[in-house]
């Protein structure tokens, strides 16, 4: 989106968006003078765990209080936006990028050598970041747990406040990065100034990714086949009835 330089920055301002005692709208005036493109538009991408703080520094601002529904300050800021949701759809596969992320501190793949100093991008083409990384269920298993309370999350934000979205899929941008970009024009009526030619950003998964999938799909397998404990699952206490684990319900 950056690279039209027609659609905005979309880059995370509230992950870390915590303004204290100022006044939040004009930090907030101040965050879209800065970021928005040569054609007045703004945009930005918010993870869905940006959004209780963000509300949290929202509320309070306003004698009125907005219309109900989730998040109505969030919302409130944002009520004329055109807004789009990308999603995964392979929600396994998601969770395991995030936990070789997470281990590696790798988060990027630029293929014009931007921010290469940053210790969150790969530094070199091939580079065999994650080849060592070992294999854990838990970690890999509460990630898609994760993934689908996110994912269940959005859907509810849109339903409670009547929004409908642009949907697009990880899967289908991947692609064809031409048909997303100008759909998104499309709905929120922007002439694209450029097309970018190709995307910068490359794809960071390798067969650890892979080979990791597999011994997922394996332990997962043999955990329900023996009847061993999997976090959201109901435990069989001393007496033989069943209970949960407090902690651990299921996605």
């Amino acid at each position: 989106m950056r690279n039209t330089r027609s659609l905005g920055t979309a880059r995370e301002l509230f992950m870390n968006w915590r303004p204290g005692k100022a006044d939040k709208y004009k930090e907030l005036e101040k965050l879209f003078e800065e970021e928005v493109t040569e054609n007045g538009v703004f945009s930005v991408k918010v993870m869905s765990r940006y959004l209780p703080h963000t509300e949290a520094a929202l509320q309070g601002t306003r004698e009125d209080r907005p219309e109900e529904g989730l998040f109505p300050y969030f919302h409130d800021v944002f009520k004329d936006a055109t807004w789009v949701y990308l999603k995964r759809n392979d929600i396994l596969g998601q969770a395991i990028s995030r936990y070789i992320s997470n281990k590696t501190g790798v988060y990027h793949n630029f293929d014009d050598g931007r921010h290469s100093k940053s210790k969150t991008v790969l530094k070199a083409k091939g580079e065999s970041y994650s080849d060592d990384l070992d294999y854990k269920f838990l970690p890999i298993n509460k990630g898609v747990q994760n993934i689908a309370r996110e994912q269940v999350l959005w859907e509810h934000f849109f339903t409670t406040q009547g929004i409908e979205p642009v949907r697009l899929t990880y899967e289908d941008c991947v692609e064809d990065h031409h048909t997303y970009l100008q759909a998104i024009a499309n709905v929120a009526g922007i002439k694209l100034e450029k097309m970018p030619a190709e995307r910068t950003i490359k794809r960071l998964p390798n067969k650890r990714n892979d080979e990791l999938r597999e011994e997922y799909c394996r332990d997962l397998a043999r955990r329900i086949r023996n009847g061993t404990f999997v976090p959201g699952q109901k435990k069989p206490n001393k007496s033989g009835k069943a209970k949960t684990a407090p902690g651990n319900a299921g996605a």
